[in-house]
């Protein structure tokens, strides 16, 4: 569906879900329980929310690059700090478009800043084991 929508279309659930990534959580100790336990759960749900609907317009072109994909996977990177639902989830996305982009990442990698090449180059490589 989301692969045949007007780009129009695009930008408008691109605006939605990024909103919904717009609030911070606030850091949690582990072991610890939030301040407020209920409003802590509800953020966690619409960042989640957030992430998914980003998540799913990024899947949506498996073999190419549409010009809002940099960005949505920046902000997409910017929440694998985040909970397990949360993390969990930024982490399959990356594995998914690392497998579908890596014959023509030497192609692919020229649509993106320098920036936003550093933040992908740590979220699609793996940590060296003896690092």
């Amino acid at each position: 569906m989301v692969k045949c929508a007007s780009s129009n279309v695009i930008f408008d659930i691109n605006t939605r879900f990024s909103a919904k990534l717009q609030r911070r959580l606030p850091r949690v100790r582990y072991g610890r329980t939030p301040k407020d336990p209920h409003a802590y759960s509800k953020l966690v749900l619409t960042r989640h929310a957030g992430v998914l609907g980003l998540s799913c317009l990024v899947l949506a072109f498996p073999y190419t690059i549409p010009e809002w994909m940099p960005n949505v996977l920046v902000q997409l990177a910017e929440c694998i700090d985040d909970p397990n639902p949360i993390q969990s989830t930024v982490q399959r996305t990356f594995a998914e478009f690392r497998r579908t982009h890596m014959d023509t990442w030497h192609e692919d990698r020229k649509r993106f800043s320098t920036s936003q090449l550093d933040i992908l180059t740590d979220m699609l490589v793996s940590p060296c084991y003896y690092a």
